[in-house]
């Protein structure tokens, strides 16, 4: 999908980007044991869940005048879960 808006979003100075949350803590939590929930917070190198500001402080940034030259990203907000 990025690739496919990119050419004629430039003119247009539209920014096309994706934020990618790892687990969060919101109501699904509720739904899983204890011991599963411990186990998801180990998967991350920071070792806790990320809390639902965290997310929406990444995407205000790619909102905000200082992402003006981003575009076409994935910004992988998880915790470090995809580097380990």
């Amino acid at each position: 999908m990025l690739l496919d808006v990119g050419s004629p979003c430039r003119a247009s100075l539209i920014f096309s980007n994706v934020v990618a949350p790892g687990n969060v803590r919101t109501a699904w939590l509720d739904e899983v044991s204890a011991e599963e929930a411990a186990a998801l917070e180990r998967e991350n190198a920071l070792g806790r869940f990320g809390e639902p500001r965290e997310i929406a402080e990444a995407i205000v940034w790619l909102a905000s005048p200082a992402a003006s030259f981003v575009t076409g990203q994935t910004l992988v907000v998880d915790g470090g879960t995809e580097m380990r």
